[in-house]
């Protein structure tokens, strides 16, 4: 059995992520015999998409019914493997041909042989001689918001080979400089002289979900590490002061060379 094109970013990915039913569902009986089950089935998709809780949805059954809540309860819980079984079964027929497949033993022995070849890619990897690794403390917002790369801004922290954050494209060499300057990273093992030189950086890292840049309080013009550390040498701490070098009255003549004294000095403000 040959393998189905996989579905493309125009199909349902619930279709692939979700569980589905290789099966159809019972069969209910007519509203006289059902004991209200139909009813409950068709108020469904509204408690669902109102993500209510199970005890409130209880309880709007039972007064929409006209029943106590222990009837109401049993129906609820009917009502729901049938609703859940009719969803499942609906995706898989959304993509009957992959699953299938899937299915199929050809299926199996495709997946085996794809397990052993990325088992393979990872032992060649692990052979690999790693040369940094690095701890990255909880970066602050504000610092984050000034990296190239989107990655850190949830604030999270990581430790491991440099090399896979570089592969994945997740830090530049800027961020790098900027990270090492406010002590949010750190090499424990390997030489810190080469972290910056011994990398391939990507041009550009991950995007960002949000565009939450820092900008120029006055023209929304979007500010780097260097012109917010350059905010800060001028008294103005809050980002609502920040203000581009037009705003500030500044040539960059002006700035680089405030910058470049700093800079010469160590300030970890200025990379």
């Amino acid at each position: 059995m040959k393998r189905p094109e996989l579905p493309g970013p125009d199909c349902d990915i619930e279709c692939i992520t979700e569980p589905v039913a290789f099966t159809p569902p019972p069969l209910v009986q007519g509203d006289l015999f059902d004991g209200g089950l139909n009813q409950v089935l068709n108020m469904m998709p509204e408690l669902v998409d109102r993500a209510k809780q199970k005890p409130a949805s209880i309880r709007r059954l039972a007064k929409a019914l006209g029943i106590d809540e222990k009837a109401a309860r049993k129906l609820y819980e009917q009502a729901i493997q049938i609703h859940d079984h009719r969803e499942a079964y609906q995706r898989y027929l959304r993509c009957k041909e992959y699953w299938d497949w899937r299915r199929s033993p050809e299926a199996g022995i495709e997946i085996d042989r794809y397990r052993a070849e990325m088992d393979e890619l990872f032992r060649s990897a692990a052979e690999v001689p790693v040369r940094h690794y690095v701890e990255i403390h909880h970066v602050d917002q504000e610092v984050a918001r000034l990296l190239d790369s989107g990655f850190w801004d949830a604030g999270g922290g990581y430790y491991g080979p440099m090399d896979w954050l570089v592969d994945m494209g997740v830090i530049t060499r800027k961020d790098v400089e900027i990270l090492l300057k406010r002590g949010y990273l750190r090499v424990t093992q390997g030489d810190p002289e080469t972290l910056l030189t011994d990398y391939a950086y990507p041009e550009q890292a991950m995007g960002r979900w949000l565009d939450d840049r820092i900008r120029c309080g006055e023209c929304k013009a979007v500010l780097d590490y260097n012109l917010v550390g350059l905010n800060h040498k001028l008294g103005r701490t809050e980002e609502a002061h920040y203000r581009c070098l037009t705003c500030l009255g500044l040539s960059e003549e002006q700035a680089y060379s405030i910058i470049g004294r700093y800079k010469s000095s160590g300030c970890p403000l200025f990379v």
